[in-house]
Parts: C-alpha cells; structure tokens; sequence
C-alpha cells in the first residue's frame, strides 16, 4: 500500500497532533481525528498509522485503516511496527453505517476490559463492503461474552489472515469469531 499524501492522512500516536494538516510531515496524534479527516473527503481516503499503542474508541463510518508503518519515513511493515488499538469504552473499533468500502489492515485490536459488558476488538454492524486482514483482533477481558470479532446485520464482510480470540478466563462465553 503506498502511502501518500494525495490518498489519506497520517496518525502517529508518539509524534503527531491533532491541530498539525495529518501528512506524513506533520500527522495527527490520534486514530479518531485521522479517521474523521478521512471521512469528510467524498469517496473517503486512507488512515495511516504508525507503530505505537492508541488507547482510544475508533469508530469508522468509510475510512480504511492501515497499520504498521514506521512514522520517519513511512515505509510500512506490520510485523516490525506492531501497531495497537486498545478500547477505552467497549470495543477497540467499529465499523458501521459505513458508506464507501472499508479496509481494515495491519493492526492490533483489543476490546475494552474489566466492565460487565460485551466488548470486541472489531464489531461490524450495519455494514457493507468491508475487508477485514492481516489483524490481531481480541475481546475484552469482561464478565460477559468476549469475542476477537463480531458481525451482525452486514453484508460482504471477507475476513483473511487474521488471528481473532477472545478474552474471557471466568466465563465459557468466549469465542474467536
């Protein structure tokens, strides 16, 4: 995947700023703010995110994301630049609602911990034309049910390469996908 300005924004969690343009000479600071510039062009752009952990809520209504570059200049391997999302509400990233195709690629996943509800790493809901590769994805570790990915009323989700679990070590409520 190229990169480049003309085609998405940049976050790096360490380096950026939400107030900087999200290039990849001044990006944003968190996933959030990458995600929602993204959105407000029509036929959306991309998220790219550098190595880091983000403890935020990302939510993504057309955005693709794609983790695992290294911030100085940008060159992306995922396994090398391990890239985590880590819930703070319920789960790590949603997708929904969305209006243009969502990629969703190179990125660690966790759904939010230690609160009495159902968290995921990844929740598709109401959704359509969505790629989900090459991710860890897992769920929160809660007293209820606890998955790596959930998707419910989509259509056309493909989901490739990814390593999905659950959380959960009170309940037997824990499922992969």
């Amino acid at each position: 995947m190229l990169a480049d300005d003309s085609n998405g924004f940049f976050v790096d969690g360490a380096g950026g700023d939400d107030g900087d343009a999200g290039t990849k000479a001044a990006p944003f600071a968190t996933i959030q703010k990458g995600v929602d510039e993204a959105e407000a062009v029509d036929g959306g752009l991309n998220v790219y995110i550098a190595a880091g952990t983000y403890n935020e809520d990302v939510t993504s209504t057309g955005a693709s994301l794609f983790g695992g570059y290294e911030a100085s200049g940008w060159t992306r391997d995922p396994d090398a630049n391990v890239t985590t999302v880590n819930g703070q509400t319920t789960h790590g990233l949603q997708v929904t609602l969305n209006t243009d195709p969502v990629v969703v690629d190179g990125l660690v996943i966790n759904g939010k911990s230690s609160i009495p509800a159902a968290c995921a790493g990844l929740a598709v809901g109401f959704a359509a034309d969505v790629h989900i590769s090459n991710n860890t994805l897992r769920g929160g570790n809660n007293v209820n049910m606890s998955a790596g990915l959930v998707a419910y009323q989509s259509l056309d989700i493909t989901v490739v390469g990814n390593d999905i679990a659950g959380r959960n070590a009170n309940v037997d409520e824990s499922y992969g996908a």
